[in-house]
């Protein structure tokens, strides 16, 4: 199932913050303005690579997929599929159980306004025409489905008629926007709601899927297979920045209700969205209510919390503790598996191989020869302070140096996966490689990099104020952790923790508490160098 153990949340907003507007419908046409506007850019090739430090350009092959692409699920595996500018002119929306297309060009072909989508937005949260049957409501989760069993059924209920035109519709869009009743109140639930859903409200196969809640909070449910979260990253930090100096500058405003006002001078002709419509016979429906079923199911298993804290920070990490910050995080995760669990367990981190082209990741073996020293010392009474700290800075030291292997090719988990691979295509028996490909990672992590952008996007804007809370996904490991975090500047340090609650050794919240206080004893050993 891409839900939950696959597809990951992005936050577009950050909770010390109040969000930018929290009028459900001008928030959603102001994103949907921004992100119209960056798809633009990536079709015309007007995205500037990024850079390693300043210099060295990076591989920018997966921004293509960010928009009008659909992943297509078929029985001897899944593909991509893009479509070109001419088909893909239109997003889908889906508001109280209803799928809707709507154009974002007039009919003129010009981009519309952030007032003229908010016009149509509202044109759709106010369709009084008949509401949708249970099973119509309920068509998304056949994406959360097992992959074959979708295969299956598309194949057989989606090949013709209204069903076909309507799939088409939402394959062929840019990207789908989700009109969320929820209100979050914290962190954790929203990003828990970004990434899941109600197994019902989140079409997983697409790239991108904008999900705006009734308080204006907002985020975006990704499918994992097209590129990763790093791009995803980027590219909000340019929308965010870009939507603060639209309204700084009076491009567009919030009125006092939160709706955008309306600008001087005649509007384009505006294309009505359009209802989709749906053919869902007795067979289907079983179907989908198989698919439903299993969807809230893994939801119901999926235990999930989220913290920002401000007195863990990259500003005390390289400052004061004189430690490279990803080191220090992975380090500190390590110690706290450690003393819940007594043991050491295969730990991924992803490095981005985007110094190549069409370069995704490699794996970083977090859990080291090192890093088991450092642990096992840090809670043996006779180990002084002096050699723990020594232990520390030499695990955080060898981390950093692994990364920079595996960001050069130079480490062995892409090598084995390419050998495996082989292995299979050849039908021959690889018994090691078959055990390594097998192997779970009982403990999955993720840092999210912020401030990606070159200078020139941040030119006119209140810097401070481009902020996010990262995101999210589900656990690898049935028995592991699934941890994301990022860095906002070197004042916040924001955290995820994901397990399965049908597992009896995991537990999010104790793994977040022991995460915080690893770090703060971390810190604190970090900083007995520097005291008189």
């Amino acid at each position: 199932s891409l839900l939950v153990y696959s597809n990951y949340a992005g936050i577009a907003d950050f909770w010390p913050l109040p969000t930018v507007c929290e009028n459900q419908l001008g928030r959603a046409a102001s994103l949907i303005r921004q992100l119209i506007t960056i798809r633009q850019f990536i079709a015309h090739e007007e995205m500037e690579p990024l850079r390693a430090v300043d210099v060295i350009p990076m591989c920018m092959s997966q921004y293509q997929y960010m928009f009008s692409t659909t992943r297509i699920p078929h029985p001897d595996g899944d593909y991509l599929k893009q479509y070109n500018a001419i088909d893909s002119r239109h997003i889908v929306v889906l508001s109280k159980g209803v799928w809707y297309r709507m154009n974002v060009t007039d009919a003129s072909r010009r981009l519309m306004s952030a007032y003229e989508i908010q016009t149509l937005l509202r044109s759709i949260a106010e369709d009084e025409s008949d509401p949708p049957s249970a099973h119509e409501a309920q068509i998304a989760a056949l994406t959360t489905e097992n992959r074959s069993v979708w295969a299956e059924a598309r194949e057989i209920h989606f090949h013709r008629g209204e069903n076909r035109t309507s799939l088409d519709i939402i394959e062929r869009a840019m990207f789908a926007v989700i009109l969320d009743d929820n209100r979050p109140e914290t962190l954790a639930e929203e990003s828990r709601l970004i990434l899941t859903g109600d197994g019902t409200n989140r079409w997983c196969d697409k790239s991108i899927c904008a999900v705006v809640f009734a308080n204006g909070r907002c985020g975006l449910h990704t499918e994992h297979s097209w590129g990763d979260a790093p791009v995803i990253g980027h590219m909000m930090e340019v929308v965010l920045a870009n939507e603060n100096r639209d309204l700084k500058q009076g491009v567009y405003q919030f009125d006092s209700r939160g709706y955008i006002d309306r600008p001087a001078g005649a509007l384009g002709k505006l294309l009505p969205p359009t209802r989709l419509q749906w053919n869902i016979g007795a067979d289907l429906q079983q179907v989908i209510e198989a698919a439903t079923a299993q969807a809230k199911a893994n939801i119901a298993d999926l235990d999930y919390t989220a913290h920002t804290f401000e007195d863990l920070n990259k500003g005390l990490i390289t400052k004061k503790c004189k430690c490279a910050p990803d080191g220090f995080i992975q380090m500190g995760i390590q110690l706290a598996y450690y003393r819940l669990e007594h043991r050491f367990v295969p730990t991924y981190e992803p490095a981005m191989m985007r110094l190549y082209c069409d370069g995704r990741t490699e794996t970083i073996r977090s859990c080291s020869a090192e890093s088991c020293e450092f642990a096992r010392a840090m809670d043996d009474p006779s180990v002084s302070e002096k050699e723990r700290l020594r232990l520390l800075r030499r695990a955080t030291d060898a981390h950093q140096l692994r990364t920079k292997y595996a960001m050069a090719g130079e480490q062995v988990d892409r090598h084995l996966f390419a050998l495996y691979v082989v292995s299979r295509g050849k039908d021959i028996s690889a018994p090691f490689l078959e055990q390594v490909i097998g192997m779970p990672w009982t403990l999955s992590t993720s840092q999210i990099p912020w401030r990606m952008a070159p200078k020139y996007v941040y030119k006119g804007v209140d810097r401070d104020k481009i902020l996010v809370s990262a995101g999210g996904f589900g656990p690898v490991d049935p028995n592991g952790y699934g941890i994301c975090y990022a860095f906002m500047d070197d004042k916040w340090l924001v955290m995820h923790v994901s397990s399965r609650l049908s597992c009896p050794t995991t537990d999010s919240e104790k793994m977040l508490a022991a995460l915080h206080q690893a770090y703060k004893d971390m810190a604190a050993l970090c900083l007995s160098e520097t005291d008189p």
